[in-house]
């Protein structure tokens, strides 16, 4: 009778531990149209970047306008436009005034669908001539200076019509070009149009599962087949440095996602040097792909990932892309840091219908709408100037001003991770490395905190060994002179324990039957046989144990330094996840164990079983605690090495789990590995059990409130 007690209690208890207690928070849909993200990639409301300052309607200007696809700026502030419908050039002047139309540039030669259309880092006008399968080089006032013709199929070796859709031209008057359905990269050619090879080239590694597949194919499987095909780029833009930004928008959703995540074999934004290698540094909490957060809509009715369709590249290293899908413009410094964003979809001021290019002129930025023929400018508001001035004299080596400005960017808007780990910064190179780790665990910023906690442990290094070392010595002479003091006879500590077993029998007891499991760690077959059989343990003892290990997992969670340390503590306490990842466990591992060996000639009770499996998690109530302490020592290099440490301590608690099982019920070392696959099995029935009976009871709960809120409502 008291056996079906103890195991409904425990079935109980194993019900509330598994239960997700907390009122679930209604689903909400941000609606701010200006944001960014969090360093855990959640999207907050920010101040606006940059607000409409003129929209120019190319219509109204008096131009024939069928369909835009390309802009640039020049140098003086001009505006160069393509339209493909009209297979004309535009050219506004730096007052958005009406300067030329061009559709053909020298006799007998017009443009036929171009698509694409570039100021060169040496001055000229290229122009993608999609349509006649070539680039023309133009001059400022697009006059004819050259046509490059399509470079030779021996030389190119492609497969299919040449068809150029973007150009970029450096210093050098070396040009690039993406071509519709070229996927071996960007087409590189030298200033009198010779083809160089290509350049950027996607590396692209089969699975091991492809790679076998196509090793045994038959020669009309091979046909079948799919190509390991490598993407292709949408856009490219070169910065004042020389080196080439690129879009990448063929990336699947999942991938994008990934992409945030850490997946460096998907780079949907790239930024090319001389020999084609990426060396965009995507050092921010997540990479730059757009949006991070796409799984619900942001402000609009559309889902999905951003689709990257532009480049431009602005000064220090700081870059914007344009995101088709949602209208926005996301901003990013060197580091690949999200600096703002803002834009949308729509036909309000400062929305747009269909974007489809992106440029700087000066510190404004113009967004192209196709569908809209329209040119947006764009103007940065107090918060963007503050932004882009703090990174300006971070860049020039200005850290007390930094540390001003990035002050007045924290007061326009206090949740900014950027500011903060920018102030962070400008601490760390003032040698204030205290400062330092404060800001930078404010912006959840890991690896620069190690950074500053590294620097704060060797500048206080010396001055912690000044007092360490008397301390030491201190202490090592007390243990010397006790150790003296106890040989002589001077100190009778047994004498005193004697005493205290004799006033306090059951707790003494009790400390013995809990001491005893240090020799069941080191010795786990003798002392769970032992346990068992010469009654070494009891049902109290085992409570101490499980309640230190709770203490220890506690501890482990909630003072595990910042740099190992992720847990959300405004989402749930240290405390009930503490408790309730041993006691589930625990709970769980005890009812579904004794079923289990119960219907395998088991030997042990549900009272052995729960004595065993306590004392099983003596190493976690001892070491979790000197892990954690360790860990205040230790860098973010060393978060391999600290995982490596807590995994021991796990597997060294399922040896004892399982030399548990063998001693408790009698069982050959095959069969209790069996037992335990069982058990883990019964683990995850009964959770689920647990969670579908929570779901269950929590959906009638809804049902009988609303009908009870309907009868009061008739009645």
């Amino acid at each position: 009778m008291k056996m079906k007690k103890l195991s409904a209690l425990l079935l109980l208890l194993c019900i509330l531990a598994v239960m997700p207690f907390g009122v679930a928070a209604e689903s909400s849909v941000p609606e701010y149209t200006s944001y960014t993200y969090n360093s855990d990639g959640e999207p907050i409301a920010a101040p606006e970047a940059f607000t409409l300052s003129q929209k120019i309607q190319l219509k109204s200007l008096g131009i024939n306008i069928d369909k835009l696809t390309d802009m640039d700026i020049d140098t003086d502030g001009n505006i160069y436009l393509v339209d493909s419908g009209t297979s004309s050039v535009i050219k506004l002047s730096d007052r958005n005034v009406p300067l030329l139309t061009v559709s053909e540039f020298s006799v007998g030669e017009k443009f036929s669908a171009p698509c694409g259309v570039s100021v060169g880092a040496d001055g000229y006008i290229y122009v993608a001539d999609t349509g006649n399968g070539r680039i023309v080089k133009l001059s400022t006032d697009l006059k004819l200076i050259k046509i490059f013709e399509k470079p030779s199929l021996e030389d190119a070796q492609y497969d299919y019509e040449y068809k150029p859709l973007c150009v970029e031209a450096d210093a050098e008057g070396r040009f690039y070009v993406i071509a519709e359905s070229q996927t071996q990269g960007i087409m590189q050619f030298d200033k009198k149009g010779a083809f160089l090879g290509y350049y950027g080239a996607t590396k692209v590694s089969p699975s091991v599962f492809e790679l076998f597949l196509r090793k045994f194919a038959t020669q009309e499987q091979l046909k079948g087949m799919i190509r390991f095909i490598p993407t292709e780029y949408r856009n490219m833009a070169l910065d004042e440095e020389g080196f080439m930004y690129c879009t990448v928008s063929t990336y699947s959703a999942s991938e994008i996602r990934s992409a945030a995540e850490g997946d460096t074999s998907v780079t949907p934004i790239r930024r090319l040097n001389q020999s084609g290698k990426d060396i965009l540094l995507r050092n921010g909490p997540f990479a730059p792909v757009g949006d991070v957060d796409f799984s619900y809509v942001i402000s609009d009715s559309i889902s999905g990932a951003s689709t990257l369709v532009d480049i431009a590249a602005y000064k220090n290293n700081i870059y914007s892309v344009l995101d088709s899908r949602r209208g926005r413009v996301f901003t990013y410094n060197k580091q690949g840091e999200l600096l703002y964003i803002f834009g949308s979809r729509g036909n309000d001021n400062g929305a747009f219908i269909s974007p489809a290019a992106l440029a700087y002129r000066g510190d404004d930025i113009l967004v192209l709408d196709s569908a809209d023929a329209s040119v947006s400018v764009f103007k940065a508001t107090e918060y963007a100037e503050l932004v882009l001035l703090g990174i300006e004299q971070y860049q020039n080596g200005e850290y007390e001003a930094e540390k001003e400005t990035w002050n007045k960017v924290l007061d326009i808007f206090p949740h900014s991770t950027l500011a903060l780990k920018e102030l962070g910064k400008a601490f760390y190179n003032n040698k204030d490395f205290s400062s330092a780790m404060e800001y930078f665990r404010k912006a959840q910023d890991r690896t620069y905190y190690s950074k500053a906690l590294e620097e704060y442990i060797q500048e206080n290094a010396s001055r912690v060994m000044t007092y360490l070392l008397p301390v030491i010595t201190i202490l090592a002479i007390i243990y010397i002179v006790i150790s003296y003091l106890r040989k002589k006879g001077k100190i009778k500590s047994r004498k005193r324990e004697s005493n205290f077993a004799e006033k306090h029998p059951k707790l003494h007891k009790l400390w013995c039957e809990v001491k005893y499991s240090g020799y069941v760690v080191f010795h786990p077959f003798d002392g769970f046989w032992d346990l068992k059989h010469e009654k070494r343990g009891s049902v109290a003892s085992a409570s101490v144990i499980l309640a230190a290990a709770i203490v220890s997992n506690i501890i482990r969670i909630r003072w595990m330094p910042f740099l190992f340390n992720e847990n959300d503590f405004t989402e749930v306490s240290a405390l009930y996840k503490g408790i309730m990842n041993v006691i589930a466990l625990v709970l769980l591992w005890c009812i579904s164990n004794w079923c289990f060996t119960t219907l395998m000639d088991g030997k042990g009770k549900m009272r052995d079983i729960y004595i065993y499996t306590c004392y099983a998690l003596a190493p976690i109530a001892v070491l979790f605690p000197v892990i954690t302490a360790i860990s205040y020592f230790l860098y973010i290099s060393s978060a391999a090495f600290l995982t490596i440490l807590i995994y021991m301590i796990i597997v060294w608690v399922g040896f004892l789990i399982i030399a548990g099982t063998v001693s408790t019920h009698d069982y050959s070392f095959g069969k209790a590995i069996l037992t335990i696959i069982l058990t883990v099995v019964g683990m995850m029935v009964i959770a689920f059990l647990a969670l579908l009976i929570f779901s269950i009871a929590q959906e009638a709960c809804q049902f009988f409130k609303l009908l009870f809120n309907e009868i009061s409502s008739r009645l």
